[in-house]
């Protein structure tokens, strides 16, 4: 069983904003408006280019509602950090959002593997504290496949070993775009 499948989220969990970030994964909520204002720098050109050469949306059907595309929370991260990768690294879109999600899937699966350490058999579920995250680093090698999440405590041992070309403190920033979306969604909703 993978470590991600043996992690349970305890009631306590459900108001942290990775929880309701992740919990709208595929539920299209945020409209470009919502996306220029978690993205500063982005224009509605840059977003709408994106997503018509299907960059943002690689894998996720987009949403319109009356000739408006809305974006889920997977396609927010995507943009969101990826843009910072593109501005920071000079990458080209399409590989800045590819090392996005190679950056989530680490992160998670060194975070899940974390909270099941202390089981007792291999079946047992943890709970798991959604503020771990925070601690966690994505180094990417010069082969992605070599490419680990990391606490902060062995980020230095990380990339003396791998040479890493791109460091990103991916759960820190996941969290703080989860916490600025869900800001913005409960004041858009509170303004209805």
């Amino acid at each position: 069983m993978r470590a991600a499948h043996r992690a349970i989220v305890t009631e306590t969990n459900k108001d942290h904003p990775i929880f309701w970030f992740w919990s709208y994964a595929q539920k299209p909520l945020f409209s470009q408006a919502n996306v220029l204002k978690l993205a500063p720098g982005l224009t509605a050109t840059t977003i709408q280019n994106w997503a018509n050469r299907s960059i943002v949306n690689a894998l996720i059907e987009m949403k319109e509602v009356r000739g408006r595309r809305y974006y889920d929370s997977i396609q927010v991260r995507r943009i969101v950090l990826g843009q910072r990768l593109i501005d920071d690294f000079d990458l080209h879109p399409a590989k800045a959002m590819l090392l996005i999600d190679y950056a989530n899937l680490a992160v998670i699966d060194a975070w899940t593997d974390d909270a099941i350490a202390g089981a007792k058999t291999p079946d047992t579920k943890m709970p798991i504290k959604m503020e771990w995250i925070e601690q966690y680093w994505f180094v990417r090698a010069p082969e992605i496949k070599n490419s680990v999440a990391v606490k902060a405590s062995g980020l230095a041992g990380a990339i003396k070993k791998l040479g890493a070309s791109i460091v990103i403190p991916y759960g820190r920033d996941l969290t703080e775009l989860a916490a600025r979306a869900k800001k913005l969604y409960e004041d858009g909703r509170n303004e209805d």
